[in-house]
């Protein structure tokens, strides 16, 4: 009777999982590297796609994204693990499609601020304010 109590409530609870599916519009995961050409300032970021990504809100298709956004690694420990910062539509850097790139300008990288990442594959995740 045990088993069968666990295999029930094991099941109620991987229903439970499936439908806390929680989906963020305007948000991804991407590879983090560091700026090569040292035009990006503190706190600013550049998100540049080869498809582009789809305003909910205004239905306009872009391949860049402007404006304050949050980054944050997964597993965010701490609040300090996720972060906001500026995307910029920097001129330089737009043949970096698919990968956020971040400032290496300011006393620490962004990418360490971030659960202690760095620029060695860690991926992160990157939501619309």
């Amino acid at each position: 009777m045990r088993e069968e109590l666990a295999k029930m409530i094991e099941g109620f609870w991987e229903k439970m999982k499936e439908k806390m599916h929680i989906c963020i519009p305007l948000s991804t995961n991407l590879f983090c590297i560091a700026d090569p050409t040292d035009t990006l300032n503190e706190g600013e970021v550049s998100l540049q796609f080869s498809r582009g990504i789809e305003d909910p809100r205004t239905g306009r298709r872009r391949d860049f994204v402007e404006g304050d956004i949050l980054v944050a690694r997964n597993p965010a420990h701490l609040p300090s693990d996720i972060q906001k910062v500026h995307a910029v539509n920097n001129e330089q850097l737009r043949e970096l499609k698919d990968v956020i790139v971040f400032s290496r300008k300011g006393l620490r990288s962004l990418a360490s601020l971030l659960s202690g990442g760095d620029y060695d594959g860690d991926k992160v995740s990157w939501f619309r304010l």
